[in-house]
């Protein structure tokens, strides 16, 4: 219907009631025009923007009818603050939902008015007034009791934070505190020990030289300096996992060949491997030079060895090789050995951690830890392949040696 010509009014009914119903969609059509200037508004599409509107006018209309049957209207408060909370989850502040309704209001008395004039209108006016009103009223309310919700929310959020920050900071001053009595006891183990150890394996080495010591004597001071050199070496693994918890490992990187890298490895195992029945191949396939700290190398591949000959069985065979693989240098420790379970092989590189083989028990579980660290502080990568009774291999890459040009 257009607004342009008078309408005949209803015989029954509120005129107002009647004139939102029939002119509902030109209503909507003037308000989004005119509240699209809200900065809010420009990225909603029709659908978002409208929103609760359409209800809004149905309410307001009801209203009309309720009036004019003699009934209690019912205010359109709900509404109004479900489009409040919408807004609110688009970005609208309080002003810019207030704007919204009177907008509608501005657009609903510029429709009637076009359409309607004189004193007996007032009464409708009054209440579209009084419901845009309401509208508003509830639209503060609902927005006032949610920022009041959200205050709240970000205060209990600061209280959380703050209490976090003091408890942070304790754990951390007790980590620091924790940190300066562990470098301290690494400073002890590191040189008070050392030394007296150093003395014990002295001592008993020239002891073992005494011509006239007698079988069982000499017995003794075998075992002497057997612990000696375990304390030595336990001593070492301590201070290598320091170096590597606190990142602090330091490598001397020099161009060096797998050759004889590997074959002073094997050639200082190789009477332990005999003496238990077992037989070393070396296969060295790698002609080009190696990127590397030597003696943290060697020490990566004497763990690997070792722990070969130590779960190997009489008549096994361990391959040491060495290749180029994929633009990096390969090296494997491969046995016929018993194998690793499969439960086991994740923990393998664990820190304290040591499985049970061929009932051999471990001793701290630090080699294979320390190996994986000084692999990686090289750049390079380690792992293990193994089928539980068909012997495992271990391998690790390193970067070659590119000349400089």
């Amino acid at each position: 219907m257009s607004l342009g010509k008078r309408a005949t009014i209803r015989p029954r009914g509120p005129r107002l009631g009647a004139f939102i119903h029939d002119h509902r969609d030109e209503i909507l059509a003037a308000w989004e025009q005119d509240v699209r200037v809200l900065p809010a508004t420009r990225e909603l599409d029709r659908l978002t923007l409208i929103d609760q509107l359409p209800q809004l006018l149905d309410r307001i209309a009801q209203m009309a009818e309720d009036l004019a049957a003699g009934r209690d209207p019912r205010r359109p408060g709900g509404v109004a603050e479900l489009h409040a909370i919408d807004r609110l989850g688009e970005g609208f502040d309080l002003g810019q939902v207030i704007f919204e309704y009177s907008v509608l209001r501005d657009t609903l008395t510029r429709l009637w008015e076009a359409r309607f004039v004189g004193r007996d209108h007032l009464l409708d006016l009054r209440l579209l007034h009084g419901a845009i009103d309401k509208a508003i009223a509830a639209a503060i309310e609902r927005y006032t009791a949610a920022r009041a919700r959200t205050l709240r929310a970000l205060e209990q959020f600061r209280e959380t934070a703050e209490r976090m920050a003091v408890e942070n900071a304790r754990l951390y001053q007790e980590s620091q505190a924790a940190v300066h009595s562990r470098d301290e006891i690494l400073a002890i183990v590191s040189h008070d020990l050392r030394n007296p150890l150093g003395a014990i394996d002295l001592a008993a080495s020239n002891l073992a030289l005494q011509p006239d010591a007698a079988p069982r004597v000499q017995k003794q001071i075998d075992v002497i300096r057997r612990s000696a050199a375990r304390m030595q070496q336990l001593i070492a693994d301590l201070l290598d996992m320091a170096s590597l918890l606190a990142s602090g490992l330091k490598l001397e990187l020099a161009p060096e060949d797998a050759g004889p890298l590997i074959g002073e490895v094997v050639a200082i195992n190789e009477p332990m491997a005999a003496e238990k029945g077992l037989k070393i191949i070396v296969q060295h396939e790698l002609d080009r030079p190696v990127l590397c700290d030597r003696a943290r190398v060697e020490q990566v591949l004497a763990n690997l060895l070792g722990n070969a000959i130590k779960y190997g069985r009489p008549g096994d065979v361990i391959f040491v090789r060495s290749e180029e693989h994929a633009g990096h240098a390969r090296f494997s420790v491969a046995d016929s050995g018993p194998g690793i379970a499969p439960s086991e092989m994740e923990h393998l590189f664990d820190p304290y951690w040591s499985a049970k083989r061929d009932s051999v028990k471990t001793s701290t579980g630090l080699g294979l830890y320390i190996a994986k660290g000084l692999v990686e502080a090289h750049g390079g990568a380690i792992w293990v392949q193994s089928k539980l009774g068909e012997g495992a291999t271990f391998s690790f890459t390193l970067p070659l040696y590119e000349p400089p040009r």
